[in-house]
């Protein structure tokens, strides 16, 4: 077994295409609760957890955004730590939704609840590891958002270095 914790010294930047209207309550947001914007992106993302709950979509293709014209587009820039990028990857693999989709839907729904709540913390999620396990010629990945204390420690697993 390998387990793999990510170095969060660093930060990705990265790019969210979003409608205006989208782009502009995040920034108004951030203008008036002084929380940067990746910091309510983040937060948006951990709200989407409680619908990838109910079961990842298996089998499927990724969903956009719904078509729109191409002067409606924004780009939103963002810096991740490498969890919180991670965690980004995995929500796209299991909702199957890009990312950009699913910060939209994010902030439509939850954008209120996530002012209110302390999103200040620079790990909430406490915690990502990624598991290796190899039994026979059967490749297993184990992907946990949060800390699991009961795991033995092994060496970390250089792909993901």
């Amino acid at each position: 077994m390998k387990i793999v914790h990510l170095n969060d010294n660093m930060k990705i930047e990265t790019t969210i295409n979003l409608r205006t209207e989208i782009k502009k309550r995040i920034l108004l947001a951030s203008a008036r609760s002084g929380i940067s914007c990746s910091d309510i992106v983040m937060a948006a993302m951990r709200f989407m957890v409680q619908e990838i709950d109910r079961g990842a979509r298996l089998g499927t293709r990724v969903k956009y955004q719904p078509r729109c014209d191409d002067g409606e587009w924004k780009n939103l820039h963002v810096q991740l730590g490498p969890e919180d990028y991670e965690f980004f990857l995995d929500m796209k693999k299991f909702m199957k939704m890009s990312v950009s989709y699913i910060i939209s839907r994010a902030i439509k729904k939850h954008l209120n609840e996530i002012l209110k709540t302390n999103i200040t913390d620079n790990n909430p999620l406490s915690g990502y590891s990624v598991i290796f396990e190899k039994f026979n010629e059967i490749r297993s990945w184990r992907i946990l958002w949060g800390k699991a204390t009961d795991i033995r420690k092994t060496t970390l697993h250089p792909l993901l270095l």
